[in-house]
C-alpha cells in the first residue's frame, strides 16, 4: 500500500470584501515531499525583466517545453504548480485547505525557463485553477515558487514592476535584513503583534494578510482601528466568510509597519501536526511599493527602506 501525503493548499481567492469594496486573491502554497524526478538546474548572470500585476499577483513570463508561458509568482509554493487538470489523480496525494479538499496530479517537466534560469528533468504537480483565471480575467500556465529561484536571491521592485535573480546584495544601500526560517516550502518569520512574538508565513502569491483567528480574539481593543468582512473562494471553489480587520501596527525587527489589513481566518487544519503553529500569513498588502529580496539559502529578506 503507498503512502498517503497530504499537500497543505493556501488557494485563497476572496471574491468580495463589503465594508472596503476590494476584491483580493490569494495565490498557491503547498508543503510537500522532495522531488522524486532527476533535475538540474543553471544559473547565470543577472537578468531583470518587467512583470504585470494583477491586483497584488506578481504574473512573469518564461518558456515551458519550448513554448512561451505565464506563471504567478508565488513563494510559498515549492516549485512549480501547472493550471491544468489532472488526467490521473495522484494515488500518494490529497490536496487539502482552508475551504476543503482537491484534485492534483504529477507530471516530469523537462525544462523550464525563466529570467537567467533553466530548470531541466523536474517534478512539477498539476492542478485545475480555471475558475481562478474566471475571476481575475487573466489566463496563466501555473504558479512559480521558490523552489526554482533557490541557486540566486530573488529580486522584487513593486513600484518599477521590475524583478531579477541576483547574485549578491549591495550592502552599501539602506536595507533592513529580516531572518527567516524554512518549513517544508514556506518562508516563516517572527512578527511581534500586540506585544507578542508571532510566526507569520510570507508569501508574495499572497494579495491579502492573514491571521489565525485565536491570535485575534487575544488582541487588545486599542490594536484593532476598523473591522469589515470578506468572503474568500479556495482551491475546491468552495466560499467561506471571514472578518477583516485593520490592526494599528505589527514589528518585524522593531521596525513598524502600521496599519495593516488582515482577514481573520481558522488556521486549526493547518497548523495540524506542527510542533510550531503558524499564526497569520504576510502578503500584498505589505509589498506593495516597495523593494524585497529573498535569499534562501541563507534565509535572508531584505527590504529596501
Amino acid at each position: 500500500m503507498s503512502k498517503l501525503h497530504t499537500l497543505l493548499v493556501l488557494l485563497l481567492l476572496s471574491v468580495s470584501c463589503w465594508a472596503q469594496e476590494e476584491i483580493s486573491y490569494t495565490a498557491l502554497s503547498i508543503s510537500a515531499p522532495e522531488n522524486k524526478a532527476f533535475s538540474k538546474t543553471s544559473f547565470i548572470d543577472n537578468t531583470f525583466d518587467n512583470f504585470q500585476l494583477v491586483g497584488g499577483l506578481v504574473f512573469v513570463e518564461g518558456e515551458m517545453e519550448g513554448k512561451k508561458a505565464k506563471f504567478i509568482l508565488d513563494t510559498g509554493s515549492p516549485g512549480l504548480i501547472l493550471n491544468k487538470k489532472p488526467q490521473k489523480h495522484s494515488e500518494q496525494y490529497v490536496a487539502a485547505g482552508l475551504t476543503g479538499n482537491t484534485s492534483i496530479g504529477e507530471t516530469i517537466v523537462s525544462e523550464l525557463r525563466i529570467l537567467n534560469i533553466t530548470k531541466s528533468n523536474f517534478t512539477a504537480y498539476q492542478m485545475d485553477l480555471a475558475h481562478i483565471e474566471n475571476e481575475i480575467l487573466h489566463k496563466f500556465d501555473g504558479l512559480i515558487g521558490g523552489e526554482v529561484f533557490a541557486d540566486g536571491i530573488l529580486y522584487l521592485d513593486y513600484k518599477n514592476q521590475k524583478w531579477a535573480v541576483i547574485d549578491e546584495i549591495d550592502e552599501s544601500e539602506k536595507i533592513l535584513e529580516i531572518s527567516f526560517e524554512l518549513v517544508e516550502h514556506f518562508l516563516v518569520l517572527k512578527v511581534e503583534v500586540d506585544h507578542k512574538e508571532r510566526r507569520f508565513v510570507m508569501d508574495t502569491g499572497a494579495e491579502i494578510n492573514l491571521m489565525d483567528e485565536k491570535v485575534f480574539r487575544a488582541l487588545t481593543k486599542e490594536m484593532i482601528k476598523s473591522s469589515s468582512e470578506l468572503a474568500i473562494q479556495g482551491a475546491s471553489q468552495e466560499n467561506i466568510g471571514s472578518p477583516c480587520a485593520v490592526l494599528d501596527a505589527i514589528y518585524i525587527n522593531e521596525q513598524e509597519f502600521a496599519e495593516q489589513t488582515f482577514s481573520i481566518v481558522d488556521f486549526g487544519f493547518i497548523n495540524e501536526g506542527l510542533k510550531e503553529p503558524f499564526d497569520g500569513l504576510i502578503g500584498f498588502p505589505f509589498f506593495q511599493d516597495k523593494k524585497i529580496a529573498f535569499d534562501f539559502k541563507s534565509e535572508k529578506i531584505y527590504l529596501w527602506e
